[in-house]
Parts: structure tokens; sequence; C-alpha cells
């Protein structure tokens, strides 16, 4: 890989850098656990086996301590844009109810729960009994959930295509 990458995106947790006219690479921040980036990856060949609006993915990598993964770059723009534009917005705001359709079509069969995953969020912290003991009331649930499905996780194509992206939070829940 080559030394000198250019960044073309940033956000919470992770850069993207372009690899070539067809492959990014999301590389994590610093400190940001292998553990952690391979929990994303793994939701990301979940979702991927599940629904065929997703980017590819490649392979593991590991550059100067920091993890990441190379996956098909997909070009078009953000769904966000599309819904700021008057002429656009009708054709993006169908495209958002479909995704939001199919994703709560799907049951994926090897995600964590999305009570177990507010419990992770919550870790350690103190003070929390309560709040676990509104979480374990809540029901189970078998539909594929993104986590953090908005209109920046999701790429139309040039050719008129919503592709979702960021897989962090993917769990199941109730419909």
């Amino acid at each position: 890989m080559q030394e000198c990458l250019q960044k073309i995106a940033e956000g919470n947790t992770a850069e993207i850098f372009q690899l070539d006219n067809n492959r990014i690479l999301k590389l994590f921040k610093p400190g940001y656990s292998k553990e952690s980036m391979l929990h994303e990856y793994h939701n990301h060949q979940v979702v991927s086996g599940i629904l065929d609006n997703t980017p590819k993915l490649y392979e593991i990598i590991e550059k100067n301590g920091r993890f990441g993964y190379v996956m098909e770059q997909i070009k078009g723009s953000s769904l966000v844009e599309l819904l700021l534009n008057e002429q656009t917005f009708l054709d993006a705001l169908e495209q958002f109810v479909f995704l939001h359709k199919k994703w709560n079509k799907a049951a994926p069969p090897e995600v964590i729960s999305y009570k177990d995953l507010m419990k992770a969020v919550l870790g350690n912290r103190e003070n929390t009994s309560e709040l676990l003991e509104k979480i374990n009331q809540l029901p189970e649930g078998t539909i594929l959930c993104h986590g953090d499905f908005h209109p920046y996780n999701i790429i139309v194509t040039e050719e008129n295509q919503p592709v979702v992206i960021d897989f962090a939070n993917v769990c199941r829940g109730p419909k």
C-alpha cells in the first residue's frame, strides 16, 4: 500500500482514504481497537449476505498500528444532498422509505440484539441500574436494524441505486 494516501472523508471513528478508482480504505482512528473494527467488518459481511445494496468488502489492513478494511468505493451523492435539493427531494424520500422497508424485512442470523448493544454502550458506568432494568423490559426482536440509519449513511449511485454504508451498530430488534 502506498505511504501517502489521499483522505476523502472523516467520521467520528475513522478516516476514509482513496486507494484507486474503485476502492477505499476505512482506517480507524488511533486507539480504536482491532476487536471493534472486526465487529464492524463482521456486521458488514452479515448485511452484505442479506441485502444487495452494500459496498463489496476486500480485505482487512493494519497500518501504523491502526486497523481498517478495504471496500468498494460507491460513487454518487449522499441522500442528504438529494433531500436538500427541491428537484430531487421526492425521489430521495422515496429511496429512503424503500430502503427502510427493505431492512425491516430482513432477519439477521448472527448479530447482537439491540438490547445487548445498548448495554454495551452503557458499559460499566455507575448509576445505571434503573436504565438497565428498562432495557431488559424492552421487547425482543429479529428484524435487521442498522443502528445509525440516516441519509448521510446512504449514497445514491449515478445509476440512481441507493447503497447503505457504516455498519458499526448493526443489530437485531423489533420492527
